[in-house]
Parts: structure tokens; C-alpha cells; sequence
């Protein structure tokens, strides 16, 4: 109706008003800013208690090129993240409507939305590595259903909220390997991980845009997605079993 200036414009507003009042008077770093009590502790003498489990790495961290496997696992659903800014201009290309490129956009948003709880639930129940490994293999079933876009348009409604996943996983990835692997260098290797993957994914934005100018259509680069993500849900299934092989980490009371 307005245009896309006075959209963003509109946007920009709404972010800060919803953004501001909620930083600014409710959100609180402690429980005892609101006088709540830490989870598990007691109060004693006034001051609160707890007894906690303090995990140190596990031994896997100490196998020669695992931190380099799971820099791979971070890199992939950043980079995945980047091929949806590019289902816009793929829906052009294969001469459907904007009005599909849209409703496509907001499916990924969905299954962003939606993969968040999911992954959550999964790594509650089954942990990272089983987590990362249906994260993966849906991020590959997605792909593949954009290949096959424009013959079966179908397949692009099942494969958008699919493809959304990756910003659930780009999100969650670094912070449940760091926990699992790096426990006692938590900030240190979650910081790492987080800061390169994300850089690496926004210089694959500029890759995907090159790939499809060269080849003349976006479908190479659905495929070679395709074919990382498999390998990624295969590499997941590898160092679960190789961390399953090495034993847990050594917890202690602190």
C-alpha cells in the first residue's frame, strides 16, 4: 500500500516500541532483582544457597580436529540462513509469482518460530547430537523440495517452513555444542563459535549470489545444500558415537 521506505520506516517504530519499554523496565539480569531466589537454592542468614554441578570438558575435546568438526556443523545452517534472502529472487527466476516469494518468506518465518521449540524439546530428550542430526536432515529434505520447484510448486509450501530450521539451528547449534563438549571453556569456545560462524555465513550471502549469476539459476546451489546437509546429519551421527566411545565429562559439586 505505502511502498517499501515508509514500510521499513513503520517497522523500524514498531521494533522500538516494542523493544525499548521491555529492555528498559522488565527484563532483569538476576532473580534476586525481582526478590526471587535463584532455581534449587535456599535462603539462609538472608543470602541464597545452591548447590551446583560444575562440568568440566568432556573427554572428547581433547581428540585432534572434533573443534574443527563442529566449527563445519555451525558454519552449515548459517549458511543456509542465507539462501532463503535469496527465495525471492529464485521464485522470479523460475517464473512464479511475487505472491508465492512472499507466502514463501513467511513459511521460513514460521518454521523458525516453530524449529526453536522443536530442537529445544529434541535436546531435552535426546541431546545435541540427535538434535543437529533431524535439524540437518530436514535442511537437505528442504533443498531437494526446491529443486523440484517448478515443476511441483507444492513442494516449495512443504519445503519453506522446513528451510526456516536454519536459523533455529544457526542459533542454537553453538551454544548446545559448547555446553556438551567445551563445558569447562564455555564462553570461550560458545563466543568463537557463534562470532566466526555467523561472519562466515553473512560471506556466504555474497557466494550464493556469484554461484547463481554464474550458473545462470539457483538450483546449483539448492543441490550443493542439499548434499551439505546430508553430510552434516551424517557428521552429527559420527561425533555422538565417537563422544558416546570417549565417556562423559566429569561432573563436580561447587
Amino acid at each position: 500500500s505505502l511502498g517499501w521506505r515508509p514500510a521499513a520506516v513503520a517497522v523500524a517504530g514498531l521494533a522500538l516500541a516494542l523493544l525499548l519499554p521491555a529492555t528498559a523496565f522488565i527484563l532483569r539480569l538476576t532473580p534476586e532483582e525481582v526478590g526471587c531466589t535463584p532455581y534449587g537454592a535456599k535462603r539462609q542468614n538472608g543470602v541464597a544457597e545452591r548447590t551446583v554441578l560444575r562440568a568440566e570438558n568432556s573427554p572428547l575435546a581433547a581428540k585432534g580436529g572434533v573443534f574443527a568438526l563442529c566449527f563445519i556443523l555451525v558454519i552449515l545452517p548459517n549458511c543456509v540462513v542465507q539462501i532463503t534472502y535469496h527465495i525471492s529472487l529464485f521464485v522470479q527466476q523460475e517464473g512464479l509469482s511475487l505472491a508465492l516469494a512472499a507466502t514463501l518468506t513467511s513459511l521460513v518465518m514460521v518454521g523458525n518460530t516453530l524449529g526453536k521449540l522443536l530442537l529445544g524439546m529434541l535436546n531435552d530428550r535426546k541431546g545435541p547430537w540427535f538434535t543437529s542430526c533431524c535439524a540437518c536432515a530436514a535442511l537437505a529434505l528442504a533443498s531437494l523440495g526446491f529443486t523440484g520447484g517448478r515443476a511441483a510448486p507444492w513442494l516449495l509450501y512443504l519445503s519453506a517452513p522446513l528451510l526456516g530450521v536454519s536459523f533455529s539451528l544457526a542459533a542454537m547449534l553453538p551454544s548446545l555444542i559448547a555446553r556438551q563438549i567445551y563445558a569447562g571453556q564455555y564462553q570461550k569456545r560458545y563466543s568463537v563459535l557463534m562470532t566466526t560462524g555467523t561472519l562466515l555465513g553473512a560471506v556466504a550471502n555474497t557466494a550464493i549470489g556469484v554461484a547463481s549469476d554464474v550458473a545462470g539459476s539457483f538450483l546449483p546451489v539448492y543441490g550443493v545444500s542439499a548434499a551439505a546437509c546430508a553430510s552434516c546429519a551424517a557428521l552429527s551421527v559420527l561425533l555422538g558415537a565417537w563422544e558416546r566411545k570417549a565417556g562423559p565429562a566429569a561432573l563436580e559439586k561447587a
